[in-house]
């Protein structure tokens, strides 16, 4: 995603080019867009949480 062109990875960290910091969990409902929201798009997508 971006100018750079590198794969979205979710739950773990990045230290000297290599992965670090691995999540201890689970993520979920996770939503990627492929441009910048504004403010007011941001705030339907908060106030839509139940």
């Amino acid at each position: 995603m971006g100018r750079h062109r590198k794969p979205l990875v979710l739950g773990r960290g990045l230290y000297n080019g290599s992965q670090d910091d691995w999540t201890n969990g689970s993520v979920s409902g996770v939503q990627a867009y492929d441009y910048a929201l504004t403010t007011n798009q941001v705030t339907v997508l908060y106030q839509s949480i139940p």
